[in-house]
């Protein structure tokens, strides 16, 4: 699943958040915005969301036009898209907001596609409990198991690492390396080059230059 974006800019205020930005990514890969806080990696990956629109420019995936035609593109391709900004219903257990999610998508015996869910992330103890409640990893894995519901080829995720421990953080890599596994591909955002390093691809932001993990240089790259 080849994803593009073409002269993107993104206009905040008075100025630019990301200005003429060209992206393009090979599918089945596990790939890492890097940049610090205000370098665009959050705008970039909402607009990949399809939850904003650019000031100018185009994404594509699979050659069919995010911004034009939002719902094909998410019908044909797939998209799972991990809190923050598609963030969990709080007053809700793990399983409301599961089903919530798959009745969303209309899926078909959304019952089973729950159970499935909440099997492969062992969620059976936590599934009655409010999602405010839950431990920040325990919050993490069902944000991903709502994103993984009806099978996505991409998934998206917005700082995973965020508020997780050195420990509960090797367990999500873990989960993200199963996914790549399976041939989705799987772009984050993060500050933290340790993360970036750990991934296929890294994209510097805001240049957009983009190197693999076997090229990696940080002493070359860390101002790129």
């Amino acid at each position: 699943m080849a994803l593009r974006c073409q002269d993107i800019t993104i206009k905040h205020g008075r100025g630019n958040v990301l200005a003429n930005f060209n992206l393009e990514l090979s599918a089945g890969q596990i790939i890492a915005l890097y940049g610090s806080t205000g370098s665009g990696k959050t705008s970039l990956l909402l607009l990949l969301a399809g939850l904003l629109k650019p000031s100018v420019g185009e994404v594509f995936v699979e050659d069919i036009n995010v911004l034009k035609d939002p719902r094909r593109a998410r019908l044909q391709t797939g998209l799972g898209v991990i809190p923050e900004f598609n963030p969990l219903l709080s007053h809700l257990s793990v399983e409301e907001n599961l089903t919530f999610q798959a009745r969303a998508l209309k899926l078909a015996y959304p019952k089973d596609h729950v159970c499935e869910m909440i099997q492969n992330f062992r969620l059976e103890k936590e599934a009655k409990r409010r999602v405010d409640r839950l431990p920040a990893l325990k919050y993490t894995e069902t944000g991903m198991a709502m994103a993984l519901i009806g099978n996505p080829a991409l998934v998206l995720l917005d700082e995973p690492e965020y508020h997780l421990t050195t420990e509960e953080t090797v367990i999500i890599w873990k989960r993200l390396q199963t996914l790549k596994s399976l041939g989705k591909t799987v772009i984050l955002t993060t500050r933290h080059q340790e993360v970036a390093a750990q991934c296929d691809q890294v994209v510097f932001m805001p240049s957009g230059k983009v190197v693999s993990r076997h090229e990696l240089s940080w002493n070359s790259y860390s101002r790129a």
